[in-house]
């Protein structure tokens, strides 16, 4: 028998007055911890099995602050990647989560102030460990120029940041819970246990000597993180029948016969959530004495998984209550059947979508209002907000639902994705990403949400007729967000499309390959739902994530072949492998053409880089230009085919010209990032024929318009790295000539030149350049206005930008496209 015990609320405690405790033994022992503690609790066992209802007991009788947290909601979306082969971007994921969690939990504990002081802490140790140290130093891009930097350095660097953070995290955490202690119970860590997040999470709750940590989780992932003779774990099962009978004694009041537990216990599984949702069933039927009649039992003893059942009592539950501003009638049942149908579509869901996945025409806008109101008050559907604006189905109930959907009404389990693939769509069709500045919205949190949600979506909606069109849709927007952004600093976004791939892959895997599928069992998935292609682009997408270098400088040593095999195989699953020779390519049309392209960049990419002088690169630089409109994107192949071909022994200057003229033409006038590349390319083609005074003319220029670039629309971690970037490979130059100090000199005056007055201090140039021990901080600083700090990223209001509102009038002068066709005709 496990032992339990069976907490009733008052009748006024919403419509849930039972909740299940399993070894009260142990709530018991951890509730009576005295602080500082050696060990670390850790509860293990099935969804459902009720862990989840022990934390909240513990949360809702300790002695002192308890903090829950639901680690779930911190998952950095690489499962898997942890350890020395971690890749930079998922261990730049897990930290962005982790100083999220870290934020989250002082704010528990403490005020908005002591929240300000995480993020305070965070731009700090990014300074010290990140930004300034390893990452994006001028000191770093210089070394880059003799020795490309190892990604392990970046790797480590974000490591190094996690461990200071959570130090001084630590520190300040013990000293608030000094006094009195707490509890620190933490749901769900099954989601971040693989990842470097959980190797973070399983350090840091040992150094904190002032708190109870219990962990819930269902696998035993997280114990390797952990420190083992430092952890206690209990492992919950479900019930046996002499738990069944003291638990049904304990909730009626009266000894059930033998029948009756065994009845019960055959219809629930012994599963603790369905047993407790069976019993509010009868209790809200008047049945308390539990008649072995009733048809409920015949109906889930039949039932394949807890899934199924538990979710064919939700139904049976929200058809037995009354809804105000709803007119009770006949329907009202199968409305309230419908509606939690319907809200376990989405992952999440407030009014507006639940109307939309309903039907305008069948409910209000008030009504759908009630509607929301009475699923909240229900112990399967969560509120992820303050104000019950936004819910969600538990992941139990909701699984079930959908498995019974998909199996009895597949056409309608379809339909309403389609619906939810409907109402996404329009929340991101307002811009077509055709134009530079529309691009922009790839940046924007709201939009990545809802696009997001549509390509999943659209991904369970699909038919086998459009299934190439799903695949397509989630490579373009992959494609087009890594182009944008992620082929050169860490982007958010990218990891968590290729997360969400990996959960719609999930759902979808065939009996030879399927593992923790999410929403059906495996022997009721139809063959048409099998769907081998999604793990197959889930596994691309992923390997260029983990192999693709970012920042500028790409070394000829990375897994370039990696990458390369992952692009083909995306152009295969696309199905444009078909068009992958001569100028059958060019016969594509709308999106079709411009993923082809994208796809042919980043081909051109794999080769140029890993061989420079391996001319397979033209043919795909040329293909995309084919293939793409005169816009903003050829503008930039047309400058990576010239500073490619540029940079080759004895180059062919008219090629050269050709390319740059052409990508000077097409340029977007807002377009400053290609504005100082175009520059730079220029300036490196003069330097090399030892023009050195018109070459550091346009450095200068080069640096201005990376300057300017922070105003395109605000500082973030792209124009900072860029404005880095773009001084390093100024200040390269004037290295060169350490040991010529008049001409050094002569340089640094035409570079500086760039920003009005342009002065001087000749002494500082000159130390800074000093042969023996160079500074390129301080160069830049003599010669240039700094750039934004971390703590002025993402913000119009900074010392930063009140600096550069000064500069920007004196610095703007004629338009791109004049200037840069000005210096094609020199």
């Amino acid at each position: 028998m496990i032992d339990m015990y069976v907490v009733v609320r008052p009748a006024y405690v919403a419509v849930h007055p039972v909740y299940v405790v399993v070894h009260p033994d142990l709530v018991h022992t951890i509730l009576h911890t005295e602080v500082p503690t050696d060990h670390v609790e850790v509860l293990c066992g099935i969804l459902g099995c009720g862990k989840s209802a022990m934390l909240k007991h513990i949360e809702l009788n300790a002695p002192r602050a308890a903090v829950r947290i639901d680690l779930s909601e911190f998952d950095p979306g690489h499962r898997g990647d942890q350890g020395p082969e971690a890749s930079v971007g998922a261990i730049q994921a897990s930290y962005l989560q982790f100083v999220r969690l870290l934020e989250a939990l002082i704010g528990r504990i403490g005020t908005d102030a002591d929240r300000r002081e995480i993020r305070e802490l965070d731009l700090s140790v990014r300074n010290a460990e990140v930004y300034d140290a390893r990452i994006i130093r001028i000191e770093d891009f210089v070394d880059e120029r003799f020795r490309p930097l190892d990604p392990i350095v970046l790797a480590d660097a974000w490591r190094n940041a996690a461990g200071d953070i959570a130090h001084k995290f630590a520190t300040r955490w013990n000293a608030m819970t000094e006094d009195h202690g707490c509890f620190l119970l933490l749901d769900n860590a099954d989601d971040i246990a693989d990842q470097e997040i959980g190797l973070w999470i399983g350090e840091l709750v040992l150094s904190l000597s002032t708190t109870v940590v219990v962990f819930a989780q269902e696998s035993d992932t997280l114990l390797s993180t952990l420190d083992q003779e430092r952890t206690r774990i209990t492992r919950i099962s479900q019930f046996d029948e002499p738990t069944v009978e003291a638990w049904l004694c304990g909730v009626s009041g009266h000894q059930p016969s033998s029948a009756m537990v065994r009845q019960i216990c055959a219809a629930s599984g012994g599963h603790p959530a369905v047993l407790k949702l069976l019993y509010q069933l009868l209790s809200r039927r008047g049945d308390l004495q539990m008649s072995t009649s009733d048809p409920v039992f015949d109906e889930l003893v039949a039932m394949r998984s807890d899934r199924r059942r538990a979710a064919h009592l939700a139904q049976l539950l929200v058809r037995s209550v009354s809804i105000g501003g709803v007119a009770v009638g006949d329907d009202i049942d199968e409305l309230m059947a419908s509606t939690l149908d319907v809200a376990a579509v989405p992952r999440q869901f407030d009014a507006p979508l639940l109307r939309h996945l309903l039907g305008p025409k069948t409910v209000s806008g008030g009504q759908v209002r009630a509607l929301l109101t009475c699923l909240a008050d229900f112990p399967f559907v969560e509120d992820l907000s303050a104000d019950g604006s936004r819910l969600r189905v538990t992941s139990l109930v909701r699984s079930g639902l959908l498995e019974l959907m998909r199996a009895s009404d597949p056409d309608r389990f379809a339909d309403l994705n389609r619906r939810a693939t409907s109402y996404y769509r329009a929340k991101v069709s307002g811009s077509k990403n055709t134009s530079y500045g529309e691009s922009f919205v790839y940046e924007d949190p709201a939009w990545q949400r809802n696009k997001r949600e549509w390509l999943v979506h659209s991904g369970l909606a699909s038919r086998s007729s459009d299934r190439s069109q799903v695949i397509r849709d989630i490579s373009l927007v992959f494609l087009d967000a890594f182009w944008w952004w992620g082929n050169y600093v860490h982007f958010d976004f990218c990891d968590q499309l290729v997360a969400d791939l990996g959960v719609l892959a999930g759902q979808h895997r065939g009996p030879a390959t399927g593992q923790n599928r999410a929403l059906w069992d495996v022997d009721i998935l139809p063959d048409e739902a099998v769907w081998p292609e999604l793990d197959q682009l889930h596994g691309a997408l992923r390997t260029i994530l983990q192999s693709y270098p970012l920042r500028s400088a790409k070394p000829e040593n990375a897994d370039w072949v990696s990458v390369r095999q992952a692009l083909l195989q995306v152009k295969h699953l696309c199905g444009l492998h078909r068009h992958g020779t001569g100028r059958r390519a060019e016969t594509l049309k709308g999106k079709k053409r411009r993923l082809a392209a994208l796809l042919d960049i980043f081909m051109a990419h794999t080769y140029r880089y890993a061989h420079p002088a391996d001319t397979q690169a033209d043919f795909y630089y040329l293909r995309a230009l084919r293939l793409l409109p005169d816009d903003w994107n050829a503008a930039w192949v047309e400058f990576e085919l010239a500073q490619l071909l540029a940079g080759r022994t004895a180059p062919d200057p008219t090629t050269v010209e050709k390319h740059f003229r052409r990508s000077s033409k097409l340029i977007d006038e807002d377009d400053e990032e290609l504005a100082a590349n175009l520059l730079l390319l220029r300036a490196d083609m003069d330097w090399e024929q030892h023009r050195h005074d018109i070459a550091a003319d346009e450095y200068g220029q080069a640096v201005r318009h990376a300057y300017l670039f922070h105003g395109v629309e605000r500082p973030d971690d792209y124009t900072m790295q860029f404005y880095i970037d773009v001084r390093g490979r100024a200040l390269n130059r004037l290295l060169e000539l350490a040991d010529h100090p008049a001409d050094a000199l002569d340089c640094a005056s035409r570079m500086a030149g760039a920003f009005p007055p342009g002065e001087i201090d000749r002494d500082a140039v000159l130390g800074a350049m000093d042969a023996s021990s160079p500074r390129p901080f301080q160069l830049a600083r003599a010669l240039f206005p700094r750039g934004p700090e971390s703590f002025e990223l993402g913000s119009l209001q900074s010392p930063f930008m009140d600096e550069f509102r000064l500069r920007h009038d004196c610095l703007h002068g004629e338009s791109l496209s004049s200037e840069l066709a000005r210096l094609a005709r020199r």
